[in-house]
């Protein structure tokens, strides 16, 4: 995502670019529109980003998030 360069994992320690979803109840941060593939077609879209206090805080959130996503079940069984 950019490490160490991006003023998202910079200023707000969100290095792995996780996206503050409807779910998330934490801090956010507006980035302005990025893109996305939406119907097989490039969009922009307006998007929020997740934010923590500090790197230990996104750490955590950051393994909370693989275990909670369906999508990296497999991958977390190695």
């Amino acid at each position: 995502a950019g490490f160490p360069g991006t003023s998202l994992g910079r200023e707000n320690h969100n290095w792995w670019s996780i996206k503050a979803t409807s779910d998330w109840h934490g801090k956010t941060v507006d980035k302005g529109l990025v893109w996305e593939r939406i119907d097989g077609k490039d969009v922009q879209v307006p998007a929020k980003w997740r934010a923590y206090d500090s790197d230990q805080a996104a750490m955590l959130d950051f393994r909370q998030f693989l275990q909670d996503n369906n999508r990296y079940k497999a991958a977390l069984s190695f």
